[in-house]
This record gives structure tokens, C-alpha cells and sequence, in this order.
């Protein structure tokens, strides 16, 4: 939707141009005029060129982190499933309680896509401290086995901050005020642009094309803005193939 505003108000801009310079005096746009045109233009492509890259690196960088967090936290719980499974039957109910957990985060995460993963009414929170305790009390009955705990323990808090930095990666909205500068000085350097091109249809179809190109980069931008939702999104399947693996 954004990307498709911002080809719009760009080709506006260039088209609004052309118009204005039809109907300009004839002795307006000296040459002069134009070199100074054409060198603001310049000045403001410059300035735009580095904001627009900026922001989407920024964005990228933020996308990529979430993407390493998610594969980081599903490696996490299959390193506390082998645990679980190093320490005996006695952990069974743990496994199927990780299960639960691991189902209830990609549910969340990923609402769209998994709609239909069977989970229960109980919130990721309370999941996680039913793990927590069960973890606790299970008995110590040699060094074999309390080192198993002692390892689950320690993998299940890296879990909880893992997924802490996944939640917070969410919560990174790009500032609107960023947006709409750069829609602006784009604008003001298609019309100016405008101004200065013979209205042919060579021009217009490259006025036409030019904005789908930056349309597209703002496209881009939103969707890097939440890594979970939206058409570009940070893939399920680590989290999935954990999953599966503590079902075994």
C-alpha cells in the first residue's frame, strides 16, 4: 500500500511539473534558472540518496537480527530437548510441556501462517514458568543427571532472553516524521525535474518508471519494518524443525 502511495505521489510531482512549466511565462526558465534548478536537484537527489540507503540498511539490519533470533531459538530448544532426553523418563512431562511452549510461540509469532497449530488457552509466560518449575523439582539422583539439569536450566533461560529479543524486535516502528521527509524531498525533486524536461512521452514513461523503482524501496522498508508480518517475513521452518523434533 505504501509503495504503491509513494509511485503515485512521485509521478504526480513529475507530471505536476511539466504542467506548471506549460504554464509559466516564457521567459521564466532562463538558462540560468535551469542551471540553478538543476543543481538543487542535485543537492536534494544527494541528501536523499543517503537517508533512503540509511533506512534501509537500518531496516535490513533489524530484519536480519530477528532472523538469526528465531534460528538461535530454535537451536536452543532442541539443545533442551537432547537435555531432557539425557535425563531420563522422569523428564517426559517436561518434553511434552516444551512442546506446548514451542507450539504457543510459533502460534503468536506467526498467527497468519499457522492458524491452524492446535494450542491450548495458556499464555507463553505461564508456559515458560510451568517449565521453570518442573525443572526444579525434579529429583537429583546422581551428578550424571544433575549435570542435565543444571545444563536445562541454563538453555532454558538463554530461551526466555532469546525470545525476549524476538518480542522486542517487533516494537521498531520507522518514524513516520522519517517517511514523509523523504516523500517530500523526493516530490520536490521529481517536480523540480519536471520543470526542467521536455513533456515528451519518453520522459513521462521514465517519470513512470523512476518512481515504481523508489516505490518499490519504500515497499521495502515496510515490510523490513516487521519481520512478522506482512508479505517479506522471517521464515517459521527453524522454528518448525524444532517443533518436530521434540514431538519425536
Amino acid at each position: 500500500m505504501t509503495g504503491a502511495l509513494v509511485t503515485g505521489c512521485l509521478f504526480a510531482a513529475g507530471l505536476g511539473g511539466m504542467y506548471l512549466r506549460r504554464h509559466l511565462p516564457a521567459d521564466s526558465l532562463t538558462p540560468g534558472t535551469i542551471m540553478l534548478l538543476r543543481r538543487m536537484v542535485t543537492a536534494l537527489t544527494l541528501m536523499t540518496a543517503i537517508m533512503l540507503g540509511f533506512t534501509t540498511v537500518s531496516m535490513k539490519s533489524s530484519f536480519d537480527t530477528a532472523d538469526r533470533d528465531v534460528k538461535r531459538l530454535s537451536a536452543q530448544i532442541i539443545e533442551l530437548d537432547r537435555a531432557l532426553r539425557r535425563i531420563g523418563p522422569d523428564a517426559a512431562p517436561i518434553q511434552d510441556l516444551l512442546f506446548r511452549y514451542t507450539s504457543r510461540i510459533i502460534k503468536d509469532t506467526w498467527p497468519e501462517r499457522h492458524s491452524r497449530l492446535p494450542v491450548g488457552p495458556i499464555a507463553p509466560g505461564e508456559l515458560r514458568e510451568q517449565l521453570r518449575n518442573a525443572l526444579e523439582a525434579l529429583p537429583a539422583l546422581g551428578p550424571t543427571r544433575v549435570q542435565s539439569i543444571i545444563e536445562a536450566r541454563v538453555i532454558l533461560r538463554d530461551i526466555v532472553t532469546t525470545r525476549l529479543m524476538i518480542y522486542e524486535s517487533t516494537g521498531s516502528p520507522l518514524s513516520p516524521w522519517l517517511t514523509a521527509a523523504l516523500v517530500v524531498w523526493l516530490m520536490v525533486t521529481f517536480g523540480s525535474l519536471g520543470l526542467t524536461a521536455p513533456p515528451t512521452p519518453i520522459v513521462v514513461a521514465s517519470f513512470f518508471l523512476l518512481a515504481i523503482a523508489l516505490g518499490s524501496a519504500a515497499f521495502l522498508i515496510e515490510e523490513y519494518e516487521d519481520p512478522f508480518s506482512g508479505v517479506i517475513t522471517v521464515s517459521s521452518v527453524p522454528m518448525e524443525n524444532a517443533l518436530f523434533r521434540v514431538a519425536e
